[in-house]
This record gives structure tokens, C-alpha cells and sequence, in this order.
């Protein structure tokens, strides 16, 4: 059964409940560190000029990321974000064929047509005007944030997906300048070397000290949550029980590599994520290749199209039982309905039509859904709870911030344990699933340390926490002296 048992129940008891609570977290924010944020932008300026004269170097033209509003950009000049500048130089310089738009029916500069180009291609040329544009796009959305006293702040949207995942925004305020304070805060990058450097402006407040938790391989539970109840095979979910690290051992099957190689935060387990979550939900070779170049990969379709076959033949039930199982409720229902009690009607399913594009967002449906409910809910109790800790959305993990002593992190814990202590009941035979979770701790978000919390009896803990505390604040230290950082270890 799922959670909440009619739509006017789950409204009623989550999502409205759930905006007044987000109402409070968009007025907390989090601290920015302002010498480290202006370190990170003369950073982003440097990496600019540098990738641009790559540019430079290859096309024979002066290159800018971006022309001032209203300034017309020279003859001889390549502007990186004019489309019809860099169609021109794409398409008759490096003789490159870019994507249609559909709409337009004209060859488009967009992101993906990039990408994609750059799969096909390999060319260095666009993957030096994909960097630019990574850059002007973190320079101009995170960088350049209006901030309000050193606060980030965002607008958090309850209901801005159909899936149930957060959107987010600056809020609706603005600056003696015009320009609107904050931004989107929910996809802060996060994987990206720039990305991280970022997420190091982003500090605790004197005093207290950042607790993050996400839930641990979280769509995969639901996948193969949905798998044993639809067919029996209980054999991905026994792994994700026993605490197997199915993305290692995926990657060691696909690549056929050592554990060694295939550790967290090696190249062929992050491959193996992302083969998995690209067969888990149906993409195509293509789709897949194009994903990847948007990550630096400059991979073929026929190579992805390769690892894809390889993880359909090492779990067919993937096709068999899950993606079976989607198509067919909606082909007799046009509905489906997660574990917590969302609801989703797919409309635009025809009977003699390409469905294709319908059924992939299907697939993904129930797992992104139920994950983002799951920390919604958990949000939803941590303020009932202990109001005002709560600083962060990020889909599968939240953000604490709590005071800097062992006591207050020991007790951020155990809320956040029972904040995400729920099952999720299926409704063939009624297997039911917990998805753990992950605990990191740290003075900014970039240097955080994992802590390493296991089930039960929780009077231990400060055990755990001491050496941890000792570490990262011996590493707050180096980085407010300027002297060398050392690497933070997980304990």
C-alpha cells in the first residue's frame, strides 16, 4: 500500500505542509565565503582566457566568451555566445553538420547539438567551446549570484515538476541594482572540478558546522525493488541488503576490470553509474554518447550501444520484468502510481503510434519520484522535529546546519536516520524496501568527510565523531592560514 492511500490525503498531509516548511528554508540560505568566492571567480577568468586561446590557436580568429550587453562584437572577433557566430565558424570552417531544431528547422548551437556534435566528432574545437560555455554558465548563474549580507539564497518550488523532485530559483527580490538576489541552489554542480570549487565558497556560519546525507544508491533500490515484486528475483535487492556497491560491481562486469580500478570515485565505477541509469530508463546509444560528451567523454555510439548490451545481457530482468511492467500499466491504465502515492497520467500514449519517448520517461518515473518524496518527507520531519537546521534540497541528500560540538552532530544524525526510517511497500506481493543513507561532514561543501554511521545503538557515536571534528578542523585551519591543504580521509 502506498504511503498516503488518495491524492487529497497526500496534499493535504505532505506537499502543502511541505511548502509551508520550504517558505521558512528560502528565507535561511547558506554563508558564502567572500575571499574564497573571489578567488573562485579571478579562477574562472583565467580558466576563460586559457580555453579561449585554445580557440584561438585552432580557428585563427580572436575569441570571447561573451560580449558586454549592447556592444557589438568586431569583425574578425568569434563571440562564444552568438549562435550565429559560432554556426559559421562550425559549420563552414570546421565543416561539422550540427542538429536541426525542430521548431525551427534550422542548425542549432544549442548544448545538445554540441554535444552531440562533439560525440560524433571528437573534434577539440567544440569541446574547448563547451568548457567556455560550462564557464560562462557557472560564472553567470553561481559566481555572480546576487548575494544578500554574504548569503546565497534560493526559491524553492514544491510543485515545479511532475516528478516531485524541487525546482528552484533566485527569489522574487531584488538588489539596489535590479538584479534578483540568489539563484538556482538545488543543482549546485557538484561532480565537476569547477564544480567543487564552487561548492568550497559555500561555508558553515561561525559556530556551526555542515551534516549532509543522501541516500545511498537510492533509484536502484526502487528498480530493483520493483523487479522482485513484479517477477520473484529478489537478486539485485539482496545485493543493495548486504550492502553490495552495485556501480563497482557493474563496472567490473562491463569493463572487466579489477576492484581495484572500480573503487568510488574511480572512471569505470562512474561509468558504470551512468551505463546503469542510462539502461536502467531506456536511453538510446546516441542519447547516451551525447549525456557523456556533456561530462568531457567523447565516446561513440557504437561503443555505448556496446555497454549497453553488456548490462541488458548481465541483468535482463531490467527489460523483462521492470521496463515489461511499466509498458504494460500504461498501455491498460495510462497511469502510474509510486509508493508514496504520487500520481502520474500519461495522456499522450496512442495505440498506433512511437511511444518510445513516453515510455523513457516512464521508466524513470517512479524511481526519481519516489526518491525526491523520500527526502521531501524527511525534510518535512527534521523541521517538525528540530526547526531551523534544514539548509539545503538536493533531491536525494539534505544539508544540516548544526552547532560546531559533538552533542549537536550526534543528535543532526539521529534525526536525519529517522527522518529517511521509512518502507516502501510494492503492491504485487508486497516487498518492501528502506533505501539507506550516506553521512559527510565539513566546514564548506566541498571538504567534507564521510562518516561512517552504522545502524543501532547510536550512545557510540561521539567515538566516531571526535578524530573526524579534530580533522577538519585542523584542514579549516590550513585553509584560513593559506598554508597547504592536506587530503581529507573518510573515517
Amino acid at each position: 500500500m502506498p504511503l498516503f492511500k488518495t491524492l487529497g490525503e497526500f496534499y493535504t498531509n505532505y506537499e502543502m505542509p511541505l511548502a509551508r516548511v520550504f517558505n521558512q528554508i528560502d528565507q535561511r540560505g547558506i554563508l558564502v565565503d567572500q575571499s574564497r568566492l573571489e578567488a573562485f571567480k579571478k579562477h574562472l577568468d583565467v580558466e576563460l582566457a586559457k580555453h579561449c586561446q585554445e580557440i584561438e590557436n585552432l580557428v585563427h580568429l580572436k575569441v570571447v566568451p561573451r560580449q558586454p550587453k549592447g556592444v557589438k562584437t568586431p569583425p574578425g572577433t568569434l563571440n562564444i555566445s552568438s549562435p550565429t557566430q559560432l554556426k559559421d565558424v562550425i559549420i563552414n570552417q570546421l565543416k561539422i553538420k550540427l542538429k536541426t531544431d525542430w521548431k525551427t528547422k534550422k542548425e542549432t548551437t544549442g548544448e545538445e547539438a554540441l554535444n552531440e556534435a562533439y560525440a560524433k566528432t571528437g573534434n577539440p574545437v567544440l569541446k574547448e567551446i563547451l568548457t567556455v560555455r560550462e564557464l560562462n554558465k557557472i560564472k553567470g548563474t553561481y559566481a555572480e549570484a546576487t548575494l544578500l549580507d554574504s548569503i546565497l539564497y534560493t526559491s524553492y518550488s514544491v510543485a515545479g515538476t511532475v516528478t516531485g523532485r524541487r525546482a528552484s530559483r533566485e527569489t522574487i527580490f531584488t538588489s539596489g541594482s535590479g538584479h534578483a538576489i540568489g539563484t538556482n541552489a538545488q543543482n549546485l554542480p557538484k561532480q565537476s572540478e569547477l564544480g567543487k570549487l564552487f561548492r568550497e565558497c559555500l561555508v558553515a556560519r561561525p559556530g556551526m558546522v555542515l551534516l549532509s546525507c543522501d541516500q545511498a544508491q537510492a533509484e536502484d533500490w526502487i528498480v530493483s525493488g520493483i523487479i522482485a515484486d513484479v517477477s520473484g528475483d529478489t537478486k539485485g535487492l539482496e545485493e543493495l541488503r548486504r550492502g553490495v556497491d552495485r556501480h563497482k560491481r557493474l563496472a567490473m562486469q562491463i569493463f572487466q576490470k579489477p576492484e581495484s580500478e572500480c573503487l568510488k570515485g574511480t572512471m569505470f565505477r562512474y561509468m558504470g553509474k551512468k551505463t546503469r541509469h542510462a539502461g536502467n530508463y531506456g536511453m538510446t546509444a546516441p542519447r547516451m554518447s551525447v549525456e557523456l560528451a556533456k561530462e568531457g567523454f567523447s565516446l561513440t555510439q557504437m561503443y555505448c550501444e556496446s555497454l549497453l548490451e553488456r548490462f541488458h545481457a548481465y541483468e535482463p530482468e531490467i527489460r523483462n520484468s521492470f521496463q515489461h511492467w511499466i509498458r504494460t500499466r500504461l498501455e491498460t491504465t495510462r497511469t502510474l502510481r509510486t509508493p508514496v502515492g504520487r500520481e502520474r497520467y500519461f495522456f499522450g500514449l496512442r495505440p498506433a503510434a512511437d511511444n518510445g519517448k513516453i515510455f523513457k520517461e516512464a521508466y524513470s518515473y517512479i524511481p526519481q519520484s519516489t526518491v525526491g518524496d523520500n527526502t521531501g518527507l524527511a525534510i518535512l520531519h527534521c523541521e517538525i522535529v528540530r526547526e531551523g537546521w534544514v539548509v539545503m534540497d538536493g533531491h536525494d541528500a539534505i544539508t544540516l546546519e548544526v552547532p560546531d560540538e559533538e552533542g549537536s552532530i550526534l543528535e543532526g544524525i539521529n534525526l536525519l536516520r529517522e527522518a529517511f526510517n521509512r518502507r516502501f511497500t510494492f503492491p504485487l506481493k508486497g516487498v518492501e524496501i528502506h533505501i539507506p543513507i550516506d553521512f559527510e561532514l565539513g566546514y564548506d561543501l566541498k571538504n567534507e568527510v564521510e562518516l561512517k554511521c552504522q545502524d543501532g545503538d547510536y550512545r557510540t557515536g561521539l567515538h566516531n565523531i571526535q578524530p573526524i571534528l579534530h580533522q577538519l578542523r585542523s584542514h579549516q585551519s590550513r585553509i584560513t592560514s593559506g598554508l597547504p591543504q592536506q587530503p581529507l580521509a573518510a573515517s
